[in-house]
């Protein structure tokens, strides 16, 4: 039994602390429903101290000396939770690239982004290239250089498992699928329609494009959502879409992680939508103004949950189920000392604090 459950215990006395900290919030912030179960806000804690554990690798100048943290500063792409900070996201998204609003409603534009997360993410091609945006199949193909090796254009592994059918050679089929785009993003008079998340994956999930299966399609319509095309989705609608994607979807692992969801057995797509709805509404509360630098929202919980479960699967230098709720809240209630003084805590201080998890073991 975790020493939370204690109520005499130092784990316990802090949790109380923590809730007694938002008691006399200033600024009447939304506030956690603390009457659920210890050992449930145990769990929520721990998915919340996992995100300020990696807090400080969005702070450019901080560099790594924890095991764990290099792991993750090494493979952001892969480990990183903020889902927008990850260097692909930050580089396609750039002036001049596919999200643009000169290139947004055109053919070409949804070309680049289809290749973009069917061929070239997380790629040195991508990232030190430069290689965001493509006018079309022809100065894609001259861009593909025979000479260099493949993994420099393609990594058949970017999302986990190995899929060889990811090649620039599924590029010629992307650009006439492309062709469908301004039909579906364009009203007859030419103006740009707005979508829903669900109506956008459904549309992408058509296109039955290479290695465009039920992941990728969504990572696809969730980058759009950072656009005018779709509505802001809801944490119902992200789980919505989540539960679909079956029993080895990352979110889904990573509400088992949090023991919100039976690992064993049949889960209703209700109580999916109610455990990622729990964990949005407490980091939500919890994060405070940090919530603003990671960017989170509803589909950047659902990226991180996948990393929460790869990560705590990786058990490599630090397990985040074993981390005390001892260490994540003291450090939670100074980051909050900082936030309420509309500052951040400096780099140097984040260092220490986060960089010790794997003594407390």
């Amino acid at each position: 039994m975790h020493p939370v459950t204690d109520p005499r215990s130092r784990a316990a006395t802090q949790l109380e602390e923590l809730n007694e900290l938002y008691d006399i919030s200033p600024d009447h912030r939304e506030r956690c429903d603390m009457t659920r179960s210890l050992q449930q806000t145990t769990q929520l804690d721990r998915f919340v101290g996992f995100l300020l554990v990696l807090y400080p690798l969005l702070e450019h100048t901080l560099s790594p000396v924890d095991p764990f943290l290099g792991m993750v500063h090494r493979r952001p792409d892969f480990y990183l939770p903020f889902r927008e900070l990850a260097p692909s996201r930050v580089k396609v998204t750039a002036v001049g690239g596919p999200y643009s609003l000169g290139h947004l409603l055109t053919r070409a534009g949804f070309f680049s982004v289809l290749v973009f997360r069917t061929i070239t993410f997380s790629t040195p091609f991508l990232l030190q290239d430069d290689a965001i945006f493509f006018n079309n199949l022809d100065e894609f193909n001259a861009a593909i250089d025979p000479s260099r090796p493949a993994a420099h254009f393609c990594d058949v592994k970017c999302y986990g498992t190995p899929d060889p059918r990811r090649s620039p050679l599924n590029a010629s089929k992307l650009w006439d699928l492309a062709a469908r785009w301004t039909s579906f993003v364009m009203d007859d008079d030419g103006n740009a329609v707005t979508h829903t998340l669900t109506e956008f994956n459904d549309f992408l999930v058509s296109l039955r494009a290479p290695c465009l299966g039920r992941l990728q399609s969504y990572l696809t319509a969730a980058d759009y959502s950072y656009t005018p095309l779709v509505a802001e989705p809801t944490p119902s609608e992200v789980a919505s879409i989540a539960f679909k994607m079956g029993k080895n979807a990352g979110a889904r692992k990573g509400l088992q992680d949090l023991g919100l969801i039976r690992v064993d057995g049949d889960v209703s797509k209700e109580d999916f939508i109610q455990s990622f709805q729990t964990v949005f509404d407490y980091s939500f509360a919890r994060l405070g103004e940090l919530r603003h630098r990671m960017q989170f929202d509803a589909v950047m919980l659902e990226h991180a949950l996948c990393k929460y479960s790869r990560l705590k699967v990786k058990k490599r230098d630090l397990d985040m189920s074993s981390v005390s709720v001892a260490y994540i809240l003291p450090v939670y209630v100074y980051i909050q000392m900082f936030v309420r003084l509309e500052t951040i805590p400096p780099a140097n201080v984040n260092l220490v604090l986060f960089t010790y998890p794997k003594n407390l073991q």
